[in-house]
């Protein structure tokens, strides 16, 4: 590294222009020294202008500037290219407009060192304004910006995202990472359609761009936002975080659950790829939790989540191998001592973990059902997606296939994978003929519990673990339409069978007919 004279040092630090002289060494642009100038520009002392040239100064660039700056630099410093360029960077007043020009200078001792200078073109921004066309400073740098949203996206965060956070500790803060998931935006896109669902998307980005104005907001993979901020204290972090959701939700078109979050504080060292790991990880924790909106990492949740996916993914193996074991103890009377009983006990062998209890593994199996099937009988309504209910849109989410009839899933629009069949022994025959379906669920229209062939399925598995969700029935439906009630009116089916419903109007003011089949609308009327 090259040394400066020490007079020539003070001369140039005390420099009112905006100056930096910086070596390239082992590959890395190293500073030497920065002047007064450069201090007042960045708003820092030196020790902490230097540190922050080194570590963290493409963190305060405008993103769409990013990329380019990037480049330019690069090329500079291996002496394919000049260094002029003008870009954005982030002030406590806004952005500003920086012009940089840097040259090369040969030193005595032969060493080549780069002299950057800046000035601030905000303060003569009218005069300068034929400049800024002639750099193109407002083009889009898709690399680094997420074209749906406007916010920077992975591949800004994976390049700049460690330096956000060190200028954060040198600035005395602790930094923090909040992963967001936009729920059930794959039933909003299919009940609104996909236009209103990127109108949605812009709308959260919006929305936590306000609600967290310091923090770098980066739009993730999908319906995800992640961002990164400086960290207060638990109970403030929440709030912000329910009042964010609350303006997400009254943005919405109809009922939407918001966001759902994961937050992990960054520990000494900790990197923002592993807080992103960490906070993912949180935000599994929540689960199907409707009342929680945030979680946050600990490293015991870490602990369990990494047991749990042992048992999980050793779970058919340890049955093949037969590393799960009964164990029978046996049971005495304490007056007399003698034998009345064996109890059953469940022990897993494991050739890495040793003896796992059944409290280590039997939560666990049951929590994702592997120990036997779950089965839900969803009444989707009459058939439109935003008549249906969201415990059922819940429900269809998470299984792993659907069983119904075909017109029922063909109005679901679903992406799960369907099997068009609904009597209950063709039911039976679909789930044992595919043992990796461990949650199913069999969809009927309108109610569950309204001349609904959930009834006869019910029976089918009653030995199983069975949930009914029940739907908005074609009657609901038909006399909320109307505007008149329905808790007078006689009901009767002619779905797929006869009945006297001559009678039936003759001896009641309302008759409620479900017609189908052959007994059509038209049939009966005649």
């Amino acid at each position: 590294m090259y040394i400066f004279p020490e007079e020539l040092r003070k001369a140039y630090e005390a420099q009112p222009i905006a100056l930096v002289y910086d070596q390239l060494i082992d590959g890395k642009v190293v500073p030497l020294l920065v002047s007064d100038g450069f201090c007042d520009l960045v708003g820092m002392d030196r020790e902490h202008a230097m540190a922050w040239f080194l570590e963290g100064q493409f963190e305060r660039i405008h993103p769409d500037d990013v990329g380019r700056v990037a480049h330019v630099s690069v090329e500079f410093a291996n002496h394919r290219s000049g260094y002029d360029l003008a870009f954005r960077t982030r002030h406590e007043d806004g952005y500003h407009v920086i012009h940089a020009i840097g040259k090369w200078q040969t030193m005595p001792d032969g060493t080549e060192l780069a002299v950057l200078t800046y000035s601030d073109l905000m303060d003569n921004f009218d005069a300068m304004s034929g400049t800024m066309e002639d750099y193109h400073l407002f083009r889009k740098d898709q690399f680094f910006t997420d074209p749906l949203t406007g916010l920077p996206n992975l591949n800004y965060l994976n390049q700049f995202a460690d330096e956000r956070v060190h200028a954060m500790r040198v600035g005395g803060k602790r930094p923090v990472l909040i992963y967001a998931d936009v729920m059930g935006m794959h039933y909003y896109n299919g009940q609104y359609g996909y236009q209103k669902g990127n109108e949605f998307l812009r709308h959260v980005a919006e929305t936590l761009r306000e609600s967290f104005p310091d923090a770098l907001a980066i739009r993730g993979q999908d319906d995800h936002f992640i961002l990164i901020d400086a960290f207060d204290e638990r109970r403030r972090l929440e709030e912000n975080i329910a009042l964010a959701n609350n303006a997400i939700r009254r943005g919405a078109e109809g009922s939407t659950v918001g966001i759902k979050t994961g937050v992990c504080i960054y520990e000494e060292g900790m990197r923002t790829i592993e807080a992103l790991d960490h906070a993912r990880n949180a935000l599994k924790w929540i689960g199907n939790d409707l009342n929680r909106i945030c979680n946050f990492y600990a490293f015991v949740d870490e602990d369990q989540l990494w047991n749990q996916r042992y048992v999980i993914e050793s779970f058919d193996q340890a049955m093949a191998e037969g590393w799960i074991k009964v164990y029978y103890q046996g049971i005495s009377r304490v007056e007399t001592g003698k034998g009345t009983a064996f109890e059953a006990l469940a022990r897993w062998i494991d050739p890495v973990r040793g003896i796992l209890s059944p409290n280590e593994f039997i939560p666990v199996l049951k929590k994702y059902h592997l120990l036997h099937r779950k089965i839900t009988l969803v009444g989707i309504g009459p058939g439109k997606a935003e008549m249906m209910t969201y415990e059922g849109r819940k429900a269809i989410e998470q299984c792993d296939a659907v069983i119904g009839a075909a017109s029922v899933i063909e109005a679901l629009n679903t992406r799960k994978p369907c099997f068009k069949e609904y009597s209950p022994a063709k039911v039976r025959q679909v789930l044992d003929a595919n043992p990796s379906i461990r949650n199913a669920a069999i969809v009927f229209r309108g109610d569950t519990g309204f001349f609904s062939g959930a009834a006869e399925t019910i029976k089918e598995f009653a030995s199983e673990d069975i949930t009914v969700i029940p739907g908005i029935s074609s009657l609901a439906a038909l006399s909320a339409k109307l505007g008149v009630s329905w808790d007078n009116s006689a009901c009767m089916s002619l779905h797929g069978r006869d009945g006297n419903f001559v009678n039936a109007v003759e001896k009641n003011k309302k008759v409620f007919l479900l017609t189908g089949g052959e007994n059509t609308p038209a049939a009966v009327c005649r």
